[in-house]
């Protein structure tokens, strides 16, 4: 029985040995190979370094400053590449037990002012203040090498997280522990934003990228701290943080000294007093630029202008190195910042990153976007994120284009031209836009004056005298049939006189009391007649300065026409039941559907007031008298409907034909009541024939101007002469247009036909 288990633990021992074996085989296996690949790495970095050292210093000629910035943005990054590589290739020397601690007697203080020595120049640069306190009075047994590279990783984290204006403070002391002998006490002190509590357990992990947004975003790729902490440990060592959100944080690294200590894989050297230090240029390369300033020249307004953000100083660098050569370039480090720049400066273009600190690329783009002023600026988003979710999100957010690092410059040029030839096509659209509308602006005020409507050649001669009457303060007598827009023309010529900051006062004659017509103009006095119980001002009274419209003057009474006249020949007239007469300046406009020459042979209207109010007349013609004003004013009663309800309604061409051969015995307000009653009950957007009445559908027009309700204004002159128009029109239509044609068709000759043509105005 025990000899059986026995043979077990023995079996479980060799499984254990050969596991281990093979796991060392393994880890050797990925030292050499990586140790392979690293050499090949570092051999091409190492060797580029000198020769864009030697160029900066100028051994080989002067350079213009955008080489040098070119030149000193490659160095910088090549420097950064291969601490990256010797980071890694540390961590795999690490893992396959191939990292030796090699000791050796050092004056720990001259050591530790070696380091800080190295990072003199930063600290002035974002005007940090750095000290170091405390000393050790004898040789401490170090890996010199091991030591200075976890220091810089630490110091260098120290200055990555302290704000301008801070403090880093490295302090030494030797203490004694009479369980362990002798520890060195180096701490690394900083007046930083500290680590937050969900991120302190983790802070030495590798690859552990900490959330540092008040400053820097997930800066580095989290191999400093953790590196430093393996190469203390190697040593005996241990990496102590202790750290306050918001106030700074403290790493201490404790490392046995005393001789006892040190055990077989330590290779203790005699003392010497020489300092190993690594090219701190390697070192601070991820550091030195932090402050630095990209020299941006004033935009010039000659060339385009483009804004670049990106949090990464040196890709700001690099592409501004690209864009100057052909455009104007401003910049910025994050989208806050881009905004500050955009209340200064409205760019051509916009080229930002996605991943950057207090405002990302993605809340930029919908900000930008949002405002009316700014959305139609093209944005490129210039990231190193490549999935396409990122991609459909970012267009999604009103970017557009999408290039992806590591770009091609020449790449970079022509998205943005292209970009920016599609934006000029766009302003060009816009403008021949703004030119189109300024067009028909004036084309429609040649059919418009202020707010009558019409093209035709009546209408035109209407805008005349009323562009003629505007300057004058002479009567105006306004004549035609119910509809034609009587009140309309009227209020239009007060509009346009001396007057027009005075009321328009409208009286219309047809609609008051006979009896009190005169109390009503002129007014009375208290006790004039019954039921006068105070003394009332009348409407000359009133519209005193101002212009009165009297609609329908041949209703006015006789007697009434007699005061009327007295007022406009003397300007006064005189209450009901008052022997005080008043002055009064009013403008008259007076206005009738009725004819006053045969009222003045009927004894219906006095002979004087006729010529008295008719110094300037205007005679407005009938709808059917101007069809080819149809369409216009149809065009505005729908616009204005639609206004009014938000719709998009509009009238097909077979509806239109239809109120065009209609007569509109109730002229342009029977018109617009019909687009008003049509609007309300169609369904449909597009308003066809369908819709209409029936009286305005009715197929032969002789059958609709003789029906009982449209016989006024139909004389057998005017049927005659609608139905000749209409007879040539489809004979002109029937032949093509062909003239000699159609008067053959027509059995007249040419020059009937040409008259007939010009008279009726066919087209």
């Amino acid at each position: 029985m025990v000899k059986e288990k026995m043979q077990e633990n023995f079996s479980d021992n060799d499984r254990e040995r050969k596991r281990r074996e093979a796991s060392v085989r393994k880890a050797n296996d990925f030292f050499e190979i990586f140790s392979t690949i690293s050499h090949e790495l570092r051999t091409p970095l190492t060797l580029s370094i000198g020769p864009l050292e030697e160029l900066l210093r100028g051994e080989y000629g002067k350079m213009g400053r955008g080489v040098q910035d070119q030149i000193g943005l490659a160095l910088r990054n090549n420097r950064r590449l291969l601490k990256l590589v010797n980071h890694l290739l540390v961590f795999a020397r690490l893992e396959a037990g191939g990292e030796r601690v090699c000791n050796a007697r050092r004056d720990i203080n001259q050591f530790l002012s070696g380091i800080v020595d190295a990072f003199t120049f930063l600290a002035e640069k974002k005007n940090i203040s750095l000290t170091m306190v405390g000393k050790v009075y004898a040789p401490v047994s170090i890996d010199s090498a091991k030591m200075e590279r976890a220091l810089f990783n630490i110091i260098g984290n120290a200055f990555k997280f302290t704000p301008v204006g801070g403090s880093i403070t490295i302090a030494v002391e030797k203490a004694t522990r009479q369980e362990d002998g002798d520890y060195l006490n180096i701490s690394v002190r900083d007046s930083g934003i500290g680590i937050h509590g969900k991120d302190l357990p983790h802070i030495f992990e590798r690859f552990k990228q900490v959330d540092s947004r008040c400053l820097r975003k997930h800066e580095g790729i989290g191999l400093g701290l953790s590196l430093a902490k393996e190469l203390i440990e190697l040593q005996g060592g241990i990496l102590k943080v202790v750290s306050s959100y918001g106030k700074g944080s403290t790493f201490t690294i404790c490392l046995p000294v005393s001789k006892g200590y040190l055990h077989e894989r330590f290779h203790n050297n005699e003392y010497r007093d020489d300092i190993i230090v690594s090219q701190s240029e390697i070192e601070l390369a991820d550091l030195g630029y932090e402050g630095g300033k990209i020299r941006e020249d004033r935009p010039t307004g000659e060339r385009q202008l483009i804004l670049f953000i990106d949090d990464n100083l040196d890709v700001r660098k690099y592409v501004t190195g690209i864009l100057k050569k052909e455009y104007d370039v401003i910049t910025a480090e994050n989208g806050l910042k881009g905004l500050l720049k955009l209340k200064r400066y409205v760019p051509d273009m916009i080229i930002a990153d996605i991943i950057m600190p207090r405002m990302d690329g993605y809340q930029f783009c919908k900000t930008v976007k949002a405002n009316p002023a700014l959305r139609r600026i093209p944005l490129i988003f210039l990231t190193a994120k490549a999935d396409s979710a990122c991609k459909i999100a970012s267009l999604e957010e009103g970017a557009d284009d999408y290039i992806v690092k590591p770009f091609n410059g020449q790449e970079l040029l022509a998205r943005i031209k292209a970009l920016l030839r599609m934006q000029e096509l766009v302003r060009e659209t816009a403008v021949k836009g703004k030119e189109i509308t300024h067009l028909k602006e004036i084309i429609q005020t040649k059919y418009h004056y202020h707010a009558i409507i019409g093209k035709s050649k009546s209408m035109q001669e209407i805008y005349k005298l009323l562009e003629n009457m505007k300057d004058t303060e002479s009567p105006v007598l306004i004549t035609g049939e119910t509809g034609t827009g009587k009140e309309l023309v009227a209020h239009t010529i007060h509009c346009t006189s001396k007057r027009h900051s005075y009321p328009f006062i409208v009286l219309d004659c047809s609609v008051l009391n006979k009896n009190l017509f005169e109390s009503e103009l002129f007014g009375h006095v208290k006790g004039a007649f019954t039921g006068a119980v105070t003394d009332k001002r009348g409407i000359f009274e009133l519209a005193e300065g101002s212009t009165l419209f009297l609609d329908e003057i041949g209703e006015m009474r006789l007697d009434t026409q007699v005061k009327l006249l007295r007022v406009l020949e003397e300007g006064a007239f005189r209450p009901v039941g008052s022997t005080e007469e008043r002055k009064v300046s009013v403008r008259i406009i007076a206005a009738t559907n009725r004819d006053l020459k045969k009222l003045i042979a009927q004894g219906k209207f006095r002979q004087d007031l006729y010529y008295r109010i008719n110094v300037l007349t205007l005679n407005l013609p009938a709808l059917r008298e101007r069809k080819e004003d149809i369409p216009l004013l149809v065009e505005h009663f729908i616009k204005k409907l639609n206004g009014k309800n938000g719709s998009t309604r509009s009238l097909s061409g077979e509806g239109l034909d239809c109120l065009i051969k209609y007569n509109y015995p109730g002229n342009v307000r029977e018109l617009k009541n019909l687009i008003e009653r049509v609007f309300m009950l169609c369904d449909n957007d597009v308003i066809s024939s369908k819709d209409l009445p029936m009286e305005v559908t009715r197929e032969t027009e002789g059958h609709h101007m003789l029906s009982s309700d449209n016989w006024h204004g139909c004389t057998l002159g005017t049927i005659i002469k609608r139905t000749e128009m209409k007879v040539i029109a489809e004979a002109l239509k029937h032949v093509k247009g062909n003239k000699l044609k159609a008067a053959q068709l027509l059995n007249i000759s040419r020059s009937t036909l040409y008259t007939k043509i010009d008279e009726y105005n066919i087209t």
